[in-house]
């Protein structure tokens, strides 16, 4: 749970910091729940280049991935038919990357949970379709030994 400390500075970085390094810098020292909050606020408006960075982040665990995935409308991008167009390289580019990154196991389990809140028979028709459970599946924490 984040403090009202952590959060105010968060909602700062995401509201009023417009320089693009300055928000990077900013973005870099965030922890896991930070980013987490930091995506509801993020306006995908504002380009790839942030999500891009806490897909890199130390920090980003299978939840947070997961979540960028469907921030991104990845699942549009893995089951397309046709190759995106010119005016989508940076998503297409991005979503690539983010799914490429969960299929290959790159981001642990951690701290953060996640559930894209698909029903059963969503799930089902995914499934069918053999998209990978993990690109869909909810991600639970992990455990606290």
């Amino acid at each position: 749970m984040l403090t009202e400390t952590q959060t105010s500075a968060v909602r700062r970085l995401a509201e009023e910091v417009e320089e693009l390094e300055e928000r990077l810098e900013g973005v870099a020292r965030l922890g896991a729940e930070e980013l987490d909050y930091f995506l509801d606020l993020y306006n995908w408006d504002d380009g790839f280049e942030v999500p891009t960075a806490i897909a890199a982040h130390p920090d980003c665990d299978q939840a947070l991935a997961l979540r960028l995935f469907w921030l991104a409308d990845g699942l549009t991008w893995y089951t397309r038919e046709a190759p995106p167009g010119p005016y989508q390289q940076d998503w297409a580019a991005f979503c690539q990357m983010i799914s490429e990154g969960l299929l290959s196991d790159r981001f642990p389990r951690g701290s953060l949970s996640f559930d894209p809140g698909l029903s059963r028979v969503a799930s089902y028709r995914l499934r069918k379709a053999d998209v990978p459970e993990v690109l869909y599946q909810p991600v639970v924490e992990k455990p606290h030994p």
